[in-house]
């Protein structure tokens, strides 16, 4: 092997696709949205499972607590949060 060459074991990401490093998505070309799809839909799931024992109003603030911000703070913080999924969460 020379210098220049690539070990076959090693992945290249395709523009568009993104690595997930340290809990960062990062890659070229790559939408912010779709980071956001798979914490999108756990959330979504989870809040659905917590609604089929109907908490009390400071159960539903402590399930959000949990929930939401335990779930997007880091994701937050490293990746940025685009506009149109903070709406989504306002909901």
């Amino acid at each position: 092997m020379t210098g220049s060459e690539i070990p076959e074991d090693i992945k290249i990401a395709k523009d568009g696709e993104a690595v997930r490093t340290l809990g960062a998505w990062v890659g070229n070309k790559v939408k912010q949205v779709d980071v956001w799809t798979c914490t999108l839909d756990k959330i979504e799931e989870n809040l659905g499972r917590w609604e089929l024992g109907h908490p009390t109003m400071e159960g539903c603030q402590l399930i959000i607590i949990m929930v939401v911000s335990g779930m997007t703070q880091y994701l937050t913080k490293v990746q940025g949060m685009p506009a149109n999924v903070e709406k989504w969460l306002e909901h």
